[in-house]
């Protein structure tokens, strides 16, 4: 087997261990020499490679398309600055931070209301590891990898969270995950967790916050409107499979 080393790709160790087949990624935004690549990939038995093309680059989606990437996701970046923050108004849900007895109805949240990214749209990734995915993702950040992890209470018993991230460097924050539970009858539950994140993210000295959200998920896209967030970039997530991983879209 050839190094794990490439000037075009790197392979993903997390994702390879979490779906069980070999996934690299291509590094910046250009595909580079493809039978290159595509010796690399076999040599290495990869089974899927990531590409985010930029949505104004013509000529690298045409590129992908020709050289058998699938357009799986239109991936959406908002960000606003920390400053001025309009709550609605009325009745509001209580926001606080989360707590251990919080896991089990944010797992369940985590493994049911993230159909629109773009795994659940490629028919190899296995229906079940999608959900899997996502309940991994807030055992984790509740765990440590987000500083901060609020959650929406109706009753006593969450009803949504969201995820946050902290960079000193850049005074950057960042919106991981957000949820909220389908059976909900609270109202402004997403906003008011977006606006107490915001307060969260100036408490931390952030002077802006970023999110990533997908082109088909329009109702998060005009969450995030409602709450001050400005269009910043717009990109296109491609896979290309070089060989069957087993999954479906049941």
């Amino acid at each position: 087997m050839s190094t794990d080393r490439n000037e075009t790709l790197e392979l993903l160790e997390w994702d390879t261990s979490f779906f069980g087949f070999r996934i690299a990624r291509v590094k910046g935004e250009a595909l580079g020499d493809m039978k290159q690549m595509d010796a690399w990939c076999r040599e290495n038995d990869i089974a899927c490679v990531y590409y985010l093309a930029r949505s104004d680059d013509s000529r690298g989606a045409a590129k992908a398309e020709d050289n058998g990437f699938h357009l799986v996701d239109v991936r959406m970046t908002y960000q606003r600055e920390t400053g001025m923050i309009i709550w609605p108004e009325g009745k509001l849900p209580e926001i606080r931070v989360f707590t251990a007895a919080d896991m089990p109805a944010l797992m369940a949240m985590a493994g049911s209301r993230f159909q629109d990214t773009r795994f659940y749209h490629d028919p190899q990734f296995p229906r079940e590891k999608c959900d899997g995915l996502y309940r991994k993702w807030i055992e984790a950040s509740c765990e440590g990898y987000a500083q901060i992890v609020l959650v929406s209470t109706d009753g006593g018993k969450a009803n949504g969270f969201i995820t946050c991230h902290v960079d000193d460097k850049t005074k950057m924050g960042k919106i991981g995950l957000l949820a909220v539970d389908e059976g909900s009858t609270s109202r402004h539950v997403g906003t008011s967790l977006v606006l107490r994140a915001l307060e969260a993210f100036a408490d931390k000295g952030m002077a802006r916050v970023e999110v990533v959200t997908q082109g088909r998920n329009i109702g998060s896209q005009r969450l995030y409107q409602r709450c001050g967030f400005l269009s910043a970039s717009c990109g296109l997530h491609f896979h290309k499979w070089y060989r069957p991983a087993g999954g479906n879209r049941g």
